[in-house]
């Protein structure tokens, strides 16, 4: 019986193992997303200076802002 009870402790441990190692696969790292290590550029607001990325900064013509109401502000 107690190496019977030895076997299944075993056993329940090795499964726990294999599930945790596919749980840990999941992480993205930085070799698979290479978004993770590349720096976005940025740019400052014509208003309030505030760095933005450029892909979400907003634009009026050559004037880049943070935001729809920093650009409202300016214009307006």
């Amino acid at each position: 019986m107690g190496l019977i009870r030895l076997f299944l402790i075993g056993l329940l441990i090795y499964v726990a193992y294999l599930w945790l190692r596919s749980q840990w696969r999941k992480i993205p790292s930085s070799k698979e997303d290479p978004t993770l290590i590349m720096p976005q550029p940025l740019a400052a607001c014509e208003r309030c200076g505030t760095q933005v990325p450029l892909d979400a900064a907003v634009r009026d013509q050559d004037r880049i802002y943070c935001s729809q109401a920093c650009r409202h502000e300016f214009s307006g």
